[in-house]
């Protein structure tokens, strides 16, 4: 049964390579059907995978990457929501749908101004670590990334690291030409004293 299930499969695709079968733009009525379907499991089983395609003339293979593609849009709208941040996005932008379309456009890292700099850096002296919870309040309040706050406070832990071990190498350089000058004069000094 299965060999003949998949001798089936195999046949449609191959009579649809055989026919030189372009790959088929979705229309609206079709993308409306993958969407119920998609509501009612986002997983694709093969079965229901050759169903579709051929209820709708499409490629196996099509069906299969616009399931992907949706779940990894599903998944991005239900992070977005679970950290809270659609909440702020539709206060700034004014529908969750104008947040949600920069998310899956993927919109890019905004470059942090001075007003947000002089917070972190006030939030940072407080405590140089960061806690989830203040990573989404930071995140929320200067609508910037929570990666991008970590990114910021991770940073900025390595910048004062070298800021202290260039303070520490200045301060025992300098002990060191203290001490080479305390050496010179003594030598100079037992020099001299020793009779000749």
């Amino acid at each position: 049964m299965f060999a003949r299930r998949f001798m089936g499969r195999r046949m449609n695709c191959l009579m649809m390579a055989e026919l030189g079968e372009k790959k088929r733009k979705l229309n609206m009525e079709q993308v409306k059907t993958l969407e119920k379907s998609f509501e009612s499991s986002n997983k694709l089983e093969p079965e229901r995978k050759v169903k579709l395609s051929q209820a709708h003339m499409l490629q196996p293979r099509q069906i299969a990457i616009w399931f992907h593609n949706n779940r990894a849009r599903w998944i991005k709208r239900s992070s977005i929501s679970f950290l809270g941040i659609d909440n702020v996005c539709e206060e700034v932008h004014g529908s969750k749908d104008d947040c949600l379309m920069m998310a899956e456009l993927g919109e890019k890292k905004r470059k942090l101004n001075m007003e947000q700099v002089k917070t972190l850096e006030k939030s940072f002296e407080s405590s140089n670590r960061l806690e989830p919870e203040r990573k989404v309040k930071l995140s929320q309040a200067h609508m910037l990334q929570p990666r991008q706050i970590a990114i910021w406070f991770q940073n900025n832990r390595a910048r004062c690291k070298i800021k202290q071990l260039e303070k520490d190498y200045q301060f025992l350089k300098r002990q060191f030409e203290v001490v080479k000058a305390e050496m010179t004069l003594f030598k100079y000094r037992t020099g001299n004293s020793r009779p000749r």
